[in-house]
């Protein structure tokens, strides 16, 4: 009796210190099932978005160009950005492998903070400038779209 109480509070154990280990992970794009999506899953992902994107605004082929050009001044600009993010995560991986204080750590969410800040309003000001080559109509249907991905998000993250 004794040794199955000791064996089912180490089990509890393991188990809560992987949900803990889980949640301090960065987020990452999920399948529906939980499992982890692979940088080509994302890819495919994210040209299906760009695909549903492009026929419902019905682009013209010079908006269609001029949205390509910001889309790479875009990435050229967030690139940095977000191995800066992903270098933070990789500090807190190994401080908290090598026993770091809290402290420490902490210091480090908050550098990813205002990183994720500077990137979230570049992210804006991106939008606002292809918003600007959008005529009235596709800027209505741009706007729908988008509440529609936030709202799939937002149960996606409930399940």
């Amino acid at each position: 009796m004794k040794k199955s109480l000791v064996s089912l509070t180490a089990a509890m154990l393991i188990v809560s210190a992987g949900n803990y280990a889980y949640a301090q992970e960065p987020p990452f794009m999920h399948h529906e099932n939980g499992q982890k999506m692979t940088m080509e899953q994302k890819k495919q992902h994210m040209q299906q978005v760009k695909d549903e994107l492009q026929q419902r605004l019905n682009l013209t082929e010079t908006q269609q160009e001029k949205s390509k050009q910001m889309h790479m001044e875009h990435r050229e600009v967030m690139k940095p950005l977000m191995d800066k993010i992903h270098q933070k995560w990789q500090e807190i991986k190994a401080l908290k492998e090598s026993g770091a204080s809290q402290e420490e750590i902490k210091v480090k969410k908050e550098e990813i903070k205002a990183l994720r800040e500077q990137t979230n309003t570049i992210r804006k000001e991106h939008m606002q400038k292809f918003e600007s080559i959008l005529t009235p109509e596709q800027k209505t249907e741009f706007k729908k779209f988008r509440e529609e991905m936030k709202l799939k998000k937002k149960n996606h993250k409930k399940q």
